[in-house]
């Protein structure tokens, strides 16, 4: 069942560090598991509880592991073993889009980073006025029933922010509180301007691999009894948690889709509807897709 999340990351941003540290300790434990409340997990990753409460927050949010029935020990999932052998230290930028794409499409999504690819706010914008945004949006969505306090949204609202925003001028210097080594800055979808401390989405910045899309809408399909699914072109780029709204992706990229899906990617391809043009996916294990994005 999918699920959804109001803090959990401890005011801790995702970080490439315990992320290699925190996926290697998975991996020796193997079917074992590692309990990262366990005073033995703090010291064999060498940070406090806080901390190991938000690795294990973002590790399973990225889909790199999952939860032993029945235990409160987590354990490496097929996709991070994957991960882990193809890339242990976390430098290939398909495992950034990887972490990106079930942050957005996995069954754990924090709520905030849902909200903030779905709803992306034009020009300019302040802490203040997404956190505003987000606020509304939660209290519009509750219908009556008890949202979280202002300080969590608040902290989720900065924790995506620091999460995501890469810092596009450097003429300023840098408070030492803001500095952080998150992967998915990478991805440069989000800028943050230290002069107004002010940030901007960013579009078509750099294109997913074609191996992302299929795995995104992997994710969202996999439970489809369906063989294949077929989207039109306006669903596949500007619906609501659809490719091209979360993975940040225009018309100019899905003309290049055309040509390359259809001879690189049989499962994920250009086709003909009765309206016009679509993507047709005919492979739904997001395993595969995984797999096949380190390959290409």
């Amino acid at each position: 069942m999918e699920k959804t999340y109001f803090g959990g990351h401890e005011t801790f941003v995702l970080r490439t560090t315990w992320l290699s540290k925190g996926c290697a300790l998975l991996n020796t434990a193997r079917d074992i598991g590692v309990d990262f409340a366990d005073l033995n997990t703090f010291d064999a990753l060498g940070i406090g509880k806080n901390m190991s409460k938000s690795l294990a927050f973002w590790l399973r949010c990225t889909g790199l592991c999952e939860q032993i029935q029945n235990r409160n020990h987590l354990r490496l999932s097929e996709i991070g073993k994957v991960v882990v052998q193809e890339d242990p230290y976390f430098q290939s930028e398909t495992t950034v889009w990887i972490m990106h794409t079930y942050l957005m499409a996995g069954l754990f999504k924090p709520e905030v980073f849902k909200w903030g690819f779905n709803h992306r706010q034009r020009g300019k914008f302040t802490n203040t006025d997404i956190f505003d945004r987000f606020k509304y949006f939660i209290e519009i969505q509750s219908q009556r029933k008890k949202i979280p306090a202002d300080r969590t949204l608040r902290d989720d609202v900065s924790c995506f922010l620091r999460t995501y925003a890469f810092r596009l001028s450097k003429d300023v210097d840098q408070d030492p509180e803001d500095i952080s080594n998150s992967p998915l800055q990478r991805l440069k979808l989000l800028a943050f301007y230290p002069s107004s401390k002010s940030y901007e989405y960013f579009s078509g910045a750099k294109k997913p691999p074609l191996s992302i899309i299929g795995l995104f809408l992997a994710l969202q399909y996999q439970n489809e009894e369906k063989e294949e699914v077929e989207l039109r072109i306006e669903e596949f780029l500007h619906k609501e948690g659809s490719p091209g709204v979360v993975l940040g992706f225009k018309h100019p990229f899905f003309e290049q889709l055309q040509e390359q899906a259809q001879s690189r990617i049989c499962s994920l391809r250009t086709t003909k509807l009765s309206d016009g043009l679509g993507i047709l996916l005919s492979e739904h294990s997001p395993l595969q897709w995984v797999q096949q994005s380190y390959q290409l």
